[in-house]
């Protein structure tokens, strides 16, 4: 299983929409400028997981499934860890 989801990954031609990388490149300079970096990194996570969820749209059901469940135990364990840290 592990081998078939490398190969799907390592041969996926992926195209980003322009609009998208703009989007994301505006937010993480607004978010760098206004010191706000956590809200950076989990909008940048979105915008990836987005991005990868479109690799494996046409790909088997085992691989969606993988995919949604390690991507929001990811999301979710990101955000409470963002949550438990001290601030400075």
């Amino acid at each position: 299983m592990f081998q078939a989801f490398m190969k799907v990954a390592s041969e996926a031609s992926i195209e980003l929409p322009a609009l998208e990388v703009t989007v994301l490149l505006a937010l993480m300079s607004i978010c760098l400028a206004t010191k706000h970096q956590r809200v950076g990194l989990v909008a940048t996570y979105i915008f990836a997981y987005r991005w990868g969820w479109t690799i494996f749209v046409g790909q088997d059901i085992s691989f969606m499934a993988g995919y949604l469940v390690f991507g929001v135990l990811t999301g979710i364990l990101t955000v409470i860890g963002l949550m438990t840290e001290k601030h400075d």
